[in-house]
C-alpha cells in the first residue's frame, strides 16, 4: 500500500514540476495571457477546474507568436474585427 501511494504522490508531483518550468510569463506580459486564457476558457465552455491548463497553453501561444513575429511587433490577438 505504502509503494502505491509513494506512486501516486509522485506522479501527482510531476505536472507540478514541469508547470513550474513553463510559467514564463512577466508582469507586463499577465494581462495579454490572461486575457487569452480567457478566452481559451470560454471556448471550452467555462468548465470548473483547471485554470492552469488555460494560461499554460496561452503562454505557449503567446512565446510562439513572439518568436516568430519580428522583434518590436505586437503578437495578433485574434479579435481583429
Amino acid at each position: 500500500m505504502a509503494k502505491a501511494r509513494k506512486m501516486t504522490v509522485e506522479a501527482a508531483q510531476a505536472p507540478l514540476e514541469a508547470a513550474d518550468q513553463k510559467l514564463v510569463s512577466q508582469p507586463d506580459d499577465q494581462d495579454r495571457v490572461s486575457a487569452l486564457a480567457h478566452e481559451f476558457w470560454v471556448q471550452r465552455g467555462c468548465p470548473l477546474g483547471s485554470p492552469e491548463a488555460d494560461w499554460l497553453r496561452a503562454e505557449e501561444e503567446l512565446r510562439a507568436n513572439t518568436a516568430s513575429s519580428p522583434a518590436g511587433a505586437a503578437p495578433a490577438s485574434g479579435n481583429d474585427a
